[in-house]
């Protein structure tokens, strides 16, 4: 369990981005004992250009200890953000309906894979051995855990592949990236899929996963999955294409609360309504996706062109490009939309001829009461010619030229009416809000079991452990009280504490080098300059003392010449025990209080070893208590 944690946590920060000093506490707080000594972090957008990335985002980490026998490799693949740091475009989502729902787009499949090559060459050519005896493991939560599960189907890269509550994978999507199940799908079916892939989304569904899970059995073999059993996208699993490849460990999410999962919800969603979506979105707009991605898909579907957004709203880096010079695709982009937003308001209102059904199998499953039923129908009824009224508007007001005519008394008319429609839509959601208030409140709750901060508090509650405002705490039997010790706290002083020993060891280091070169190694430098000089003297006296013997015209100068010298030299002894002592004693001052931190420090981590070995001790004695 601790190693799941560990885990879990490693791919929680990923999310805000990992450090090192980050991987060392929380190496430290869930094994207890000392991290590798080498931890290398390598960050996807260092290694695979944002254009070629598609909104993949990922991290590897290289554990690296010669001595404790540790050569890791940790590739996260990170799971579906609303919107990257920096852009508002949710494209992990995009991706969530293309490339998995959909599973005709394989983009964010194709980054992790280039990513992980190339940071596995890197770590190759570093380490003489990681060739041979690197462990690879792969880890992924939601998307991330659909990407990570994808790539050890299909490449068998990873050692082991733990996923947590993962996206899981479709037989779209499998058929779509790999080409060997796809030819054994046209054997298998007796149809020609590489010529007419969408013929595959009338095929039995239940079938068909049949035939990928068994395809795919042998290759999941080393592919772990930890779902909650409320876990939304776990009960989203029963929809038509999902298939369940690998090993899985469940687990309820609140334990101490009864909270139901969504699984008999979503089993009763019709399967035409599914196949109509998929084929839909894959007849019209996977072509225009996987060439221009969000920002083509998001235009297609609404007619808003994200570029003329981004100038409107000032988020371009060129400022100078004001309204007046997008004004005129601006106006264009308004007519796109008119004519495209009553198009996916049909498809909407298509679905709501679904709705009686479903909120018939919502009473009759006990999410709902007959009454709140028969609210939400006439609601629901109600938002469509709410709807229905407003798309007929926009292609009166069209037809009216509404924009170049803004201060004529008709669009006053129009501005009005469709104020009142919107606030009259917004009511609609009010109500529909307060008649499914607890089921969405159980749809919340389910949506909470897919984040990580719950599977983490779920997994540590068989481990002793709490995880309370960003600290772990360990809770320990000592002398038969329970005690419960801020584990955070101690890791953070004792890793503090490491760095500025770390730092008193190279400043020290440098003083040492300093007095050295300066004074100890400078003696015999500038003892050699003069007994050189001394010997130049003797050798070329002339050159030094000739002026002792006082002037001479030019023609007797050459016979009055000195023509010897002796030089006696006597250099003192250096350095004298007086000298060496001041610095003997400041060194080793200093390193006696180096030693004296180094010992505290290990005291601590002593410490946070025996936690883990009381914990031990409870825990196995809870064991034990429970086999009796």
């Amino acid at each position: 369990m601790s190693e799941n944690v560990f885990q879990n946590r490693l791919m929680q920060e990923e999310y805000s981005g990992l450090t090192e000093k980050e991987i060392r506490q929380i190496y430290i707080e869930e094994t207890g004992k000392q991290p590798p000594e080498s931890i290398d972090i390598y960050y996807s957008e260092d290694y695979v250009d944002k254009i070629d990335s598609y909104g993949f985002n990922g991290t590897i980490i290289h554990l690296y200890d010669e001595e404790q026998d540790i050569n890791q490799m940790y590739t996260i693949t990170r799971g579906s953000e609303a919107s990257e740091i920096d852009n508002w475009r949710p494209e992990d989502w995009a991706y969530n309906l293309m490339g998995i729902f959909v599973g005709q787009n394989s983009d964010q499949y194709e980054a992790a894979k280039l990513f992980d090559n190339k940071v596995t060459r890197i770590i190759e050519n570093k380490y003489d051995d990681a060739k041979n005896n690197l462990n690879k493991i792969g880890l992924g939560h939601s998307l991330g855990g659909n990407l990570i599960t994808l790539i050890q189907l299909t490449d068998d890269i990873y050692d082991d592949v733990f996923t947590t509550n993962a996206a899981p994978p479709t037989t779209f999507q499998l058929a779509n990236i790999d080409v060997d199940f796809l030819e054994n799908l046209s054997k298998e079916y007796n149809i020609d899929f590489m010529n007419n892939f969408n013929a595959i989304y009338n095929l039995n569904p239940t079938e068909l996963e049949a035939f990928a899970e068994e395809y795919y059995k042998e290759a999941g073999e080393n592919i772990n999955h930890l779902v909650m059993d409320q876990d939304f996208l776990n009960a989203l699993s029963v929809v038509r294409g999902f298939i369940e490849v690998g090993n899985f460990q469940r687990m309820d999410a609140y334990a101490d609360q009864d909270v139901r999962s969504l699984d008999d919800l979503f089993a009763e969603l019709p399967d035409g309504v599914i196949k109509d979506i998929q084929i839909f979105f894959a007849e019209n707009y996977s072509d225009i996706y996987n060439s221009d991605g969000f920002d083509g898909l998001l235009q297609s579907l609404t007619g808003i062109n994200p570029d003329i957004i981004d100038l409107m709203t000032g988020t371009e880096t060129d400022k100078e490009y004001k309204f007046y010079e997008v004004g005129y695709d601006f106006v264009k982009m308004i007519n796109d939309s008119i004519k495209k937003v009553p198009v996916a308001l049909e498809h909407i209102k298509n679905l709501y001829t679904q709705a009686r059904p479903i909120i018939n199998s919502l009473v009759d499953l006990g999410y709902l009461d007959k009454n709140e039923g028969k609210l939400i129908l006439s609601e629901l009824e109600s938002l469509e010619n709410d709807l229905t009224e407003l798309k007929d508007l926009l292609n009166a007001a069209k037809g009216s030229q509404l924009l170049p005519t803004v201060f004529k008394p008709s669009y006053l008319i129009y501005a009005n009416r469709i104020k009142e429609l919107f606030a009259s839509i917004g009511d609609r959601f009010n109500n529909l809000s307060e008649y499914t208030e607890d089921i969405f409140d159980l749809i919340l709750k389910n949506v909470d079991a897919h984040s990580l901060k719950v599977v983490i508090k779920a997994l540590a509650s068989d481990l002793n452990k709490s995880y309370e405002s960003g600290n772990v705490y360990v809770h320990v039997v000592i002398d038969g009280e329970e005690i419960k010790v801020n584990l955070s706290s101690l890791t953070k002083v004792y890793l503090e504490g490491l760095t500025v020993l770390e730092s008193k060891e190279f400043y020290l280091s440098l003083l040492k080098n300093s007095y050295e070169h300066e004074y100890l190694d400078d003696f015999p430098t500038r003892k050699n300059k003069i007994v050189d000089k001394m010997d130049d003297m003797e050798a070329n006296p002339s050159h030094y003392q000739q002026h002792f013997l006082g002037s001479f015209t030019y023609d007797t100068e050459a016979y009055y010449r000195l023509t010897k010298i002796n030089v006696h030299d006597d250099f003192p002894v250096f350095p004298d025990d007086s000298f060496t002592a001041v610095f003997d004693n400041m060194f080793n001052f200093i390193e006696s209080e180096i030693s004296k931190m180094r010992d505290l420090l290990q005291s601590i981590m002593d410490g946070i070893e025996s936690l883990f070995d009381k914990d031990q001790e409870l825990a196995d004695t809870n064991f034990t208590l429970e086999g009796m």
